[in-house]
């Protein structure tokens, strides 16, 4: 049942009513050649008519004939071996919205993505065929097994990420996807996906350590997406597995986080990506983000010390709310250890870029400032974290004794 505005209730209340749509493929109007359509709704089951219950909803199908324009026919505009230039808006997967009333007003009918289209030639008309989002979730189910959790008899995930990751494999997103799901030759690809609603498994990685269900809570209010991470108290730290090993030097790496600073407890927000080295020791890269003091810090470190940039942003300190934080590090190198290349990136809540050249960690001279400004001001300085040694990152060995995967960096997101 829809709210009817005041023109519908008198088309409807008129003696004489002239119906009206809208229909959209691809997000272009062709509701002039529409020549007809039809929206279904059924219900199915496979139970006898005796024991036959009736839950829900089911999906929709729309089913839209459409005409040529000008001199060129249906056919030639939208079949499947027509031109892409028109035919793309009714390619499978195509959204498809259609609106229907009385009058000039017109309510919400169908929304879905288009399953199939077919022509015959000889004539002017394509048939196409639409579902809604529901027929989406008609996939089989699968969750992932979560790695961590057993070990330390705490909760990895909760009912609400389970839902919410069975809406994300049928499209439907309560939070941004991953960048890069699929692996694909020459392309990045998503190491590590934790949308952190409602719980802390991933499609994408593994959970290694999840912090004990007294120490923070998922929330909707502030969230900067549906569902949002929590901590109580302060030093509270998650951490993930990649799901694919990388190697280093070799390769670029980008991590990001959306944080709300107005929330919970701490002002600082710490992503740390772990890398085994030699099965014996760990060297890090770090990306630190304090909101009281108002710098970004990004570290590049082993145990013998390390070097790390700072930047003072006046809009670090001053703006609260929802922040999108990241750090881009480059670690392509023709030896066997890298000075990374590293770049700090930051949306702050009113969509302000804060962000400066890439600058590389050998560096030993002063930082350059980039021009002040009343809300991208910043004073970096490079200054040796512990000593004067560099941040050597040399490959990795496997270490059969160690469940850590060898080659790939250990994500980890913490508060303090």
């Amino acid at each position: 049942m829809q709210q009817a505005d005041e023109t519908s209730e008198a088309a409807l209340a008129a003696g004489e009513r002239t119906t009206s749509h809208t229909t959209r493929l691809g997000g272009k109007d062709v509701s002039a050649q529409v020549q007809s359509w039809q929206v279904e709704r059924s219900y199915a089951t496979d139970l006898p008519a005796a024991m036959r219950a009736f839950s829900g909803s089911s999906a929709a199908q729309c089913q839209i004939g459409l005409s040529g324009t000008g001199d060129r026919s249906a056919p030639e505009l939208y079949s499947p071996w027509a031109a892409r230039a028109t035919s793309d808006i009714a390619r499978p997967g195509q959204s498809v919205v259609h609106e229907s009333g009385v009058s000039t007003s017109t309510l919400p009918a169908f929304r879905g993505t288009v399953r199939s289209r077919s022509a015959a030639s000889g004539t002017d008309s394509v048939q196409v065929t639409a579902l809604d989002g529901a027929e989406r979730l008609r996939g089989p189910a699968g969750l992932p097994k979560p790695y961590a959790g057993f070990l330390w008899s705490r909760p990895v995930s909760s009912a609400t990420w389970c839902v919410s990751e069975l809406l994300r494999q049928g499209g439907l997103y309560a939070c941004p996807p991953a960048r890069y799901p699929d692996f694909a030759e020459g392309k990045p690809l998503t190491l590590v996906y934790a949308s952190l609603h409602g719980g802390f498994s991933t499609p994408y990685g593994q959970p290694e350590i999840v912090p004990d269900p007294s120490s923070y809570t998922f929330r909707r209010d502030g969230a900067p997406h549906e569902m949002a991470f929590v901590p109580k108290s302060k030093g509270v730290t998650a951490s993930w597995f990649p799901r694919s090993r990388i190697t280093v030097p070799g390769n670029r790496i980008f991590t990001e986080a959306w944080v709300n600073n107005a929330v919970g407890y701490g002002d600082r927000v710490v992503l740390q990506l772990e890398l085994n080295r030699t099965g014996a020791t760990v060297g890090y890269l770090k990306l630190e983000v304090d909101f009281a003091e108002g710098w970004v810090r990004i570290t590049s470190s082993d145990s013998s010390g390390g070097w790390f940039f700072q930047w003072n942003w006046s809009a670090v300190r001053s703006l609260r709310g929802v922040w999108h934080i990241g750090a881009y590090y480059d670690t392509t190198s023709s030896g066997t250890t890298v000075y990374p290349t590293v770049q700090p990136r930051l949306t702050a809540p009113d969509g302000t870029q804060l962000s400066v050249e890439p600058l590389r960690s050998a560096s030993r001279r002063p930082c350059r400032s980039p021009p002040n400004s009343a809300s991208s001001r910043s004073s970096p300085t490079c200054r040796p974290s512990a000593s004067r040694s560099p941040a050597g990152c040399p490959p990795r060995r496997p270490r059969p004794s160690s469940p850590r995967p060898a080659c790939g960096p250990r994500a980890s997101n913490s508060t303090t």
